[in-house]
């Protein structure tokens, strides 16, 4: 009976140890998960990746940095493991830019994580952004709209290069304006990133400002993407500015307030439902696989692609736009102005001489009855002085001016204020602009004059001549003037 007592309390406890072992192995591997490896942080194959790029190892330099300040401790993202081969390195006239992405899920990003080096590959600045920062500054109205919008796209495009997510969601509503596919929960999709060779530093090196464009598509909001057929010839090139912020100072506040260096704080900006596609609170700007266009959202009844195809297979347009690239070799603009009827009325002027060869357009003032318009911009020229005359191959200030008086006429005739265009046709290719916004978007009131705006134009391409013509009115636009969709097509 004894042996049998001892037996048993043996069995107990050898039970009781197991027990404890798989609950202690338990309990650590969860602990693991929240907790990362720092010793495991700065691991890589240093092999012509993205981390010796011009021979420089700036995982090395990162990791004796660490060594000496012990940065890794004192980021907000204390779960997130770098993907090193997503890394991105952006070289300015002096000073390199690190772009580093976290995850703890391999599905999704958990931060960005920033640096900055001098000209001498010495570290001036490290900063990480988990994505709780990004929303205490996207959601935040003190700090200013640039910055915000600078800061999601950031997010976008690392997000995009490293995953290739293309969905976004829960965009506050004075965000990337006539650039969401759906207005009520804030969505928008966009891919193709392409970064321009414009590369800019400020605070000593501690702020590098990266030109991006990307091609945001359209459709109908109540339909998903997948059957969205008529989108794959219909894009919109947007462009923005991707940023890499080190600075420990305020962020750039709005007008009359300061942003908070640690994005909480302020007033809460205009915000979208809350998307129930959203992949977690975590990941607030995340839509869920397969939950990208049938839930919610209104039916945007200026669908570009739409009307660019209805256009398209318009034989009196397809013939006006042939005009007009056979007319290219002539020294004066020309071009048609489409009315609301649908019938098209040829417009040159027939005074133009080698120095006034401009298009002089009907008074939107008085003629109030014009969907769009569409011109030339010629080719470079030689005048009886043996002078080149070259000029832009892209859209004018004002062009633009012009289509917003139009949109203006649109909406106090109840037309639908996404028929109405403007189309420019040179060398370089046929381009078109649309308004997308609502009314209060609406603008003809200018803080310059069209003369005024033609020499800032000017002025603008000369300070960013390794840019294209493109980019540079589509920035311009943005930053001076409005900012417009802008398609190019066949």
């Amino acid at each position: 009976m004894k042996n049998k007592i001892i037996l048993w309390l043996s069995f107990l406890i050898t039970l009781s140890i197991v027990l404890y072992s798989c609950r202690n192995e338990d309990f650590s591997h969860t602990e693991t998960n929240t907790q990362r490896k720092n010793s495991d942080f700065f691991k890589h194959a240093l092999k012509n990746g993205a981390s010796a790029k011009s021979g420089v190892d700036y995982i090395n330099i990162l990791d004796v940095y660490n060594q000496e300040t012990g940065f890794l401790s004192k980021m907000p993202d204390q779960k997130g493991m770098p993907i090193w081969d997503k890394m991105q390195v952006f070289d300015a006239p002096d000073a390199t830019g690190l772009m580093i992405p976290l995850s703890y899920d391999n599905e999704t990003l958990s931060s960005v994580l920033f640096a900055t080096l001098d000209s001498h590959d010495r570290i001036t600045g490290v900063r990480d952004f988990d994505n709780s920062t990004l929303e205490g500054i996207v959601y935040n109205d003190r700090i200013s709209k640039d910055f915000r919008e600078q800061m999601f796209y950031t997010f976008m495009m690392v997000d995009n290069h490293t995953f290739g997510n293309e969905y976004f969601t829960n965009i506050p509503k004075d965000l990337f304006l006539g650039k969401k596919y759906d207005e009520e929960y804030g969505r928008m999709k966009i891919k193709d990133f392409s970064t321009s060779p414009t590369i800019t530093s400020h605070y000593a090196g501690k702020l590098i400002y990266i030109e991006n464009c990307g091609s945001t598509w359209n459709c109908k909001n109540h339909e998903s993407w997948d059957k969205c057929d008529h989108c794959g010839a219909c894009y919109n090139t947007s462009c923005s500015t991707t940023v890499i912020w080190v600075p420990d100072e305020p962020f750039p506040g709005a007008s009359g307030g300061g942003g908070g260096g640690g994005g909480g704080g302020g007033t809460s900006t205009p915000q979208p439902p809350k998307d129930p596609c959203t992949v977690s609170a975590e990941a607030f700007y995340r839509i869920k696989p397969g939950c990208d266009g049938n839930n919610g959202g209104t039916t945007n009844l200026n669908d570009p692609c739409i009307t660019l195809q209805a256009q398209s297979e318009n034989a009196e347009f397809i013939n006006g736009i042939q005009k007009l690239k056979n007319n290219l070799t002539l020294k004066k603009e020309t071009g048609y102005i489409e009315k609301n009827t649908g019938s098209f009325t040829y417009q040159e002027n027939a005074n133009a001489t080698e120095d006034a060869n401009t298009l002089s357009l009907p008074d939107p003032d008085y003629y109030k009855d014009i969907r769009g318009f569409m011109h030339t911009h010629p080719n470079n020229f030689e005048d009886s002085n043996g002078n080149m005359r070259i000029g832009f191959k892209i859209f004018s200030p004002a062009d633009v001016i012009y289509l917003n008086e139009l949109v203006r006429n649109a909406n106090e005739n109840g037309t639908p204020l996404g028929e109405v265009y403007a189309i420019m046709v040179s060398e370089k290719g046929t381009y078109q602009i649309r308004f997308t916004g609502n009314v209060h978007q609406i603008k003809t009131v200018y803080a310059n004059t069209k003369e005024q705006y033609n020499d800032m134009y000017k002025e603008y391409f000369k300070e960013n001549s390794k840019r294209s013509d493109e980019l540079n009115s589509f920035k311009f636009m943005d930053e001076h003037m409005v900012d417009f969709p802008v398609f190019q097509t066949n």
